[in-house]
């Protein structure tokens, strides 16, 4: 955005500064297609707070965000 060159990066990260025209697609027929996001962690009697949260979080966030997530 200073004017430095050409960047690949994810669009989740940008999509806002095309929208608002700040950063310009190159090549917009081009694009990663989305990936599946997968949580592994070992099995437990019970589990902290913090994973349940962080389950929470990742489940909201990949409803919200269907386009990036496969």
């Amino acid at each position: 955005m200073s004017g430095t060159g050409i960047a690949s990066l994810p669009y989740y990260l940008v999509e806002e500064d095309i929208a608002q025209h700040k950063l310009t697609l190159l090549v917009p027929q081009w694009q990663c297609y989305p990936h599946e996001l997968y949580m592994v962690y070992a099995k437990q009697s019970h589990y902290p707070k913090k994973l349940r949260d962080l389950q929470h979080k990742l489940q909201t966030w990949c409803e919200t965000h269907s386009k990036y997530v496969g």
